[in-house]
């Protein structure tokens, strides 16, 4: 197997380095994708300091300040396309893994990574339990799913389409992300990977631009 972390972000600040760290030592590639949003060009790229700190920590950063992206699908999905290049092979029984990681997450118990997905092969989207700030624990699919050649994501629910040629019959297989709360049970995490969401970290400024912007980002996403 091959398993590529893939992360999205947008003035993540020291959070992001922080996210490459947790997953970097687990899996053969970490890919960053920055870039701002058509609609908030107030709102600049990410900086340079906090770019150059994921790289040091062993990302692979790609950032085009003259591109603004048109929604938060069309970014994810060219996050997508880098993944599968950066984990390519030309063996078919090679099975390609996403692991999935906000710049505000981080992946705990990684050394388990592998063995959690070595029995889930025919799974399209095992997912990774996300545990919040006060304790609550979510179920969350997007988190850790096959990178087949042809998973995209789409709509405003972050479904994600697998689209295969079987035969000559082209079959669609949907896998919804959305997350589900199984409440407060973190006594069967140890030693399981899992995510942990740092919302709470972010700076009053990033926390800022998150509650103002958010209505128009999930707009764009609806269309995308």
């Amino acid at each position: 197997m091959k398993i590529v972390c893939l992360i999205a972000t947008w003035h993540d600040e020291q959070l992001l380095a922080e996210a490459v760290a947790s997953a970097r030592p687990h899996v053969d590639e970490v890919i960053v994708l920055d870039g701002a949003y058509e609609g908030l060009r107030v709102w600049p790229h990410s900086t340079r300091d906090e770019l150059d700190a994921a790289v040091h920590t062993g990302a692979l950063v790609f950032n085009d300040r003259g591109h603004y992206w048109p929604s938060e699908i069309a970014k994810r999905n060219v996050l997508l396309e880098l993944g599968r290049a950066f984990v390519d092979s030309e063996d078919e029984k090679l099975i390609r893994w996403a692991l999935v990681l906000d710049a505000d997450e981080l992946l705990v118990n990684g050394e388990q990574l592998r063995e959690y997905l070595r029995p889930r092969a025919p799974d399209y989207a095992p997912g990774l339990p996300r545990v919040e700030p006060d304790g609550n624990v979510w179920f969350a699919p997007s988190r850790l799913f096959r990178l087949d050649d042809v998973v995209r994501y789409r709509g405003r629910s972050y479904f994600l389409d697998y689209c295969r040629a079987d035969g000559g019959v082209r079959y669609r297989n949907v896998v919804d992300l959305s997350h589900n709360e199984v409440g407060h049970v973190m006594s069967t995490l140890v030693g399981m990977p899992h995510v942990k969401h740092q919302w709470d970290r972010r700076s009053p400024g990033r926390a800022a631009i998150q509650r103002d912007w958010g209505r128009l980002l999930a707009a764009a996403d609806g269309i995308a």
